[in-house]
């Protein structure tokens, strides 16, 4: 095998995980214009609008989806998200569409 190639690969390379955030990175709503999105998803924008103006329409991954897999202190429940699955694992499902498409920026 030519050794240039080999040099080129890492034998130790790992993927990464796509758009990770610790709990403390903040969700920041850009726009609500044009929000045709899943309900749930709609339930995650209008989170964020009630977070207000004086809080800049951000909050906590962890103020938005609570401080365990069960929801516990989560925003989303309180206001008005309905499933069976956790606020974590639907803002896991809409997090990546939501910012594609402008409407929210996690920093």
């Amino acid at each position: 095998m030519d050794t240039k190639i080999n040099n080129k690969i890492d034998l130790n390379y790992e993927a990464s995980s796509v758009r990770s955030h610790d709990n403390n990175a903040k969700v920041t709503l850009i726009t609500t214009e044009g929000a045709k999105v899943p309900p749930q998803a709609q339930v995650i924008i209008s989170t964020l609008v009630k977070a207000g103006k004086a809080k800049e329409y951000t909050l906590t991954i962890k103020q938005l989806v609570g401080d365990d897999a069960t929801g516990k202190n989560s925003a989303l429940l309180e206001n008005d998200l309905r499933t069976v699955q956790s606020p974590q694992k639907i803002f896991s499902y809409y997090k990546g569409q939501l910012e594609d498409k402008g409407y929210i920026k996690i920093s």
